[in-house]
């Protein structure tokens, strides 16, 4: 397996026993991640890869992964779930996962740090 994290792009490929190398994916990223803090794993019982991206502006939006994969989406949704998961970020001891945030959500770079 070689996998690839840089800033913008995500590249995952395989090397065959043969010393030749397919690749799957070859992507560039929609918003910059933190690559040093990016971490892949590989299932070798189920065959997958799992790959963590850190986002290196926390308080950004994606409405994809992938440039050219963007689809429409409820941004005022967005901002809610980031708000909770600030929330719950400082108060480990509550459970956030059913509360409702009502009224205007406020801009997540007045309340997430980048």
């Amino acid at each position: 397996m070689a996998i690839t994290i840089e800033r913008k792009r995500l590249v995952v490929a395989l090397k065959t026993r043969e010393g030749t190398t397919h690749t799957y994916l070859d992507h560039a990223l929609s918003h910059a991640v933190k690559a040093s803090e990016a971490i892949w794993t590989f299932d070798s019982e189920t065959r997958e890869v799992h790959i963590s991206l850190v986002k290196a502006e926390p308080s950004v939006v994606w409405a994809s992964v992938f440039v050219g994969h963007e689809q429409a989406g409820n941004e005022e949704a967005d901002r809610k779930q980031l708000l909770l998961e600030r929330f719950q970020e400082e108060h480990p001891g509550f459970d956030f996962r059913d509360a409702e945030v009502t009224g205007n959500v406020p801009d997540p770079k007045s309340f997430l740090k980048d």
